[in-house]
């Protein structure tokens, strides 16, 4: 009843070229992937410009280094789906992730079992959330008062100390609060569009949280607050603002607009393929990243500050494009070992077989200084993620 009055704007609609946005990706949020493989691709860019001089105080470098708050927001998007599945499929989806995110914290740290880096901070709000919903669906007001209680501490005392309160219970770059603000952020929406229609209002909440933002920017210049400043380390309340405001902006005008964003196929297809396969290319882009700044050493003395957005952006552009080609490639090599005797017989033996993995991972790490057998490991727990969750799509447990 609140919505009557209220002008909706349908998500899926035909395309004036004759693309059906459903034929293409069915019952999928077109929004939706475009924030995941927007934040993927801001990702393996960053990753790779950190390495060229001067690049950290420009504007893309911004951009770039907000890819955990598209990635965290859209996680929370696919949240609401995930806590509707019956217990058990939870429960093994959870099971394969947890050896993913241990065999991620080993490849960034020796040894690190539980520490929030990225893979182990999204397993650590899925269960949060399973705890929470366990019996009954929670009622928005608890996460408002969440956020609002974050808001207030993260304007009053000082972002370290906050970040650092919060680092207590897990260490890591990615404290539960206040960066899990972006997951519950995204939970929220998409319990707003679950009917599949978006406001027209978002629009104008979404350019407030975004105006806010600035606001105390500009207000931080002249009292001298570290609270108001746009700051991504540690997590400030303005940069959250910021961010949370543009994830419902993107959002919005994909879903607004999907005849456009859906007219050019190959975009598409990319788009979705990036999507479907969010977490294999998270684990996968480590690879062509390495590569070209090796290769980057090369051209080192070659950059300079006139020229450098030139690297920046040729090598952002072909690590996504290799990184692209590389998931493909290893979806095809898994397609031939997949319900293979060997495969199965590691799958019928998952726990042991993984903690045996884990071991022998944390001894390459230690004993060798190598992150080889650790990359290996992640790539395999993210195929088996992916078969997981496929198989249990098809028998629709």
């Amino acid at each position: 009843m609140r919505n009557q009055g209220k002008k909706a704007i349908p998500i899926n609609s035909a395309s004036p070229l004759g693309i059906n946005n459903t034929d293409i990706a069915a019952n999928r949020n077109l929004g939706l992937d475009y924030l995941r493989a927007i934040a993927l691709i801001l990702m393996t860019s960053i990753h790779f410009a950190r390495s060229i001089p001067g690049s950290s105080t420009s504007c893309l470098s911004f951009i770039g280094e907000s890819a955990p708050a598209f990635f965290f927001f859209a996680f929370g998007l696919t949240m609401d789906k995930f806590l509707s599945k019956p217990f058990g499929n939870q429960l093994a989806v959870l099971q394969l992730f947890f050896y993913l995110a241990i065999a991620h914290n080993l490849f960034m740290y020796t040894p690190a079992f539980f520490v929030t880096e990225f893979f182990f901070f999204l397993l650590s709000w899925q269960v949060i959330f399973l705890a929470i919903e366990r019996e009954k669906q929670a009622t928005k007001d608890l996460y408002l008062f969440i956020f609002l209680i974050l808001s207030v501490l993260m304007l009053i005392i000082s972002n370290d100390l906050l970040s650092n309160i919060f680092s207590v219970l897990i260490p890591g770059p990615f404290p539960l609060l206040p960066w899990g603000l972006f997951v519950i952020a995204g939970l929220l929406y998409s319990r707003r569009m679950r009917n599949g229609f978006i406001w027209r209002g978002d629009y104008l909440i979404s350019l407030c949280l975004i105006l806010i933002s600035w606001a105390c920017y500009y207000l931080s210049k002249r009292i001298e607050w570290p609270g108001l400043e746009i700051i991504k380390e540690p997590l400030s309340a303005p940069y959250f603002l910021l961010f949370w405001g543009a994830n419902i902006l993107l959002l919005n005008l994909i879903n607004s607009f999907n005849n456009l964003f859906s007219s050019i196929p190959i975009i598409l297809k990319v788009v979705n393929f990036l999507s479907e396969n969010l977490l294999l290319a998270t684990v996968l882009h480590y690879i062509p990243v390495f590569l070209f700044k090796k290769l980057l050493l090369i051209f080192l003395s070659l950059i300079t500050h006139d020229n450098y957005m030139f690297f920046y952006l040729l090598g952002s552009f072909l690590c996504n494009i290799t990184l692209l080609l590389l998931v493909k490639a290893v979806l095809m090599v898994w397609s031939t070992m997949d319900n293979q005797p060997a495969i199965n017989f590691l799958r019928r033996n998952y726990n042991s077989s993984s903690i045996l993995i884990i071991a022998l991972c944390s001894m390459g790490r230690l004993c060798f200084q190598s992150n080889l057998l650790t990359l290996l490991a992640m790539i395999y727990f993210a195929l088996q993620l992916r078969s997981r969750k496929k198989a249990l799509r098809e028998v629709k447990l």
